[in-house]
């Protein structure tokens, strides 16, 4: 059994084909519990839609990195984290702009936002990646080793905005080592050999 309460930031360690992704996708809801297994969403009763419970949350893994090969504006990047979407279907509003400018100042990007993801460098499309996932007002944001692929530079500006970050909303992170946690991580669950392990007094340094 596993809880999240409220305040609490958590940290997710684990070797290689430990489950650490694939627990990230079971919270996000992209995969389901095994049989006898179950989830529950406070706030969402069984039976509501996952859409609902995926506009609060925001994902963002190497895996998305990767795959993200729209040919969009990096503004139109951040503006379809609203919709859940990869590009945009609809024509963004007024208040759609205005959030995303939001968060692409927050992360340094407000400068490339005519840019496409293609022009940016590696870590430059992280951040705007998390931008996106927080485009959404998400209560709970995910991540899949966020310094993974990052220099010692981009990695101190990713650390940094974590910790801002983590005074709005909950972080849940997986990493393979401490140093790649932002300060004030609040928990730690280790998964091994198939079985999860739950640090409570776990604190990053």
């Amino acid at each position: 059994d596993w809880q999240l309460r409220s305040g609490e930031h958590w940290a997710v360690y684990g070797a290689n084909g430990a489950g650490k992704s694939s627990f990230l996708k079971l919270l996000y809801g992209d995969l389901s519990p095994a049989l006898g297994g179950r989830i529950e969403r406070t706030g969402f009763p069984k039976g509501a839609p996952i859409a609902e419970w995926k506009r609060q949350i925001g994902y963002v893994s190497p895996e998305l990195q990767s795959d993200y090969a729209v040919n969009v504006t990096v503004l139109d990047l951040v503006v379809s984290g609203r919709y859940a979407s990869i590009g945009l279907v609809d024509k963004a509003t007024q208040r759609d702009h205005r959030v995303a400018a939001y968060w692409l100042r927050f992360f340094g990007l407000l400068a490339v936002a005519k840019r496409r993801p293609r022009e940016l460098s590696y870590g430059q499309l992280r951040r705007a990646l998390i931008a996106r996932a927080m485009a959404a007002d998400a209560r709970i944001l995910l991540l899949d080793e966020p310094l993974s692929g990052l220099d010692p530079t981009q990695r101190a500006i990713m650390k940094r905005l974590l910790e801002r970050l983590m005074k709005q909303l909950t972080l849940i992170v997986a990493v393979h080592h401490a140093e790649d946690l932002p300060r004030g991580m609040t928990h730690g669950l280790r998964l091994h050999n198939r079985r999860a392990y739950a640090i409570d007094s776990y604190s990053a340094t």
